[in-house]
């Protein structure tokens, strides 16, 4: 039983790693500037369309981050 106890907080552990390697906060400003930048297209587009566009930005902007962090050696091993 402990066993597991300690794998569950390991994994918990481990996404949250993972998730602070995408650097939330800095995607957050990306997703931010992408909806005024719709809104001005001056297209109508659907909320999927929007929702999906910003889903997009969230992937790529969250494996760019990751990237950089992997290349600059800040993505350390604890």
């Amino acid at each position: 039983m402990s066993a597991l106890v300690v794998s569950t907080e390991r994994l918990a552990r481990t996404a949250r790693d993972l998730l602070q390697l995408t650097k939330p906060q800095l995607s957050m400003l990306v997703l931010f500037t992408a909806a005024p930048g719709m809104w001005l297209s001056g297209e109508k587009l659907s909320l999927v369309r929007c929702l999906v566009t910003w889903l997009a930005d969230r992937g790529v902007v969250g494996a760019a981050n990751t990237f950089n962090c992997y290349s600059s050696g800040t993505a350390t091993a604890s």
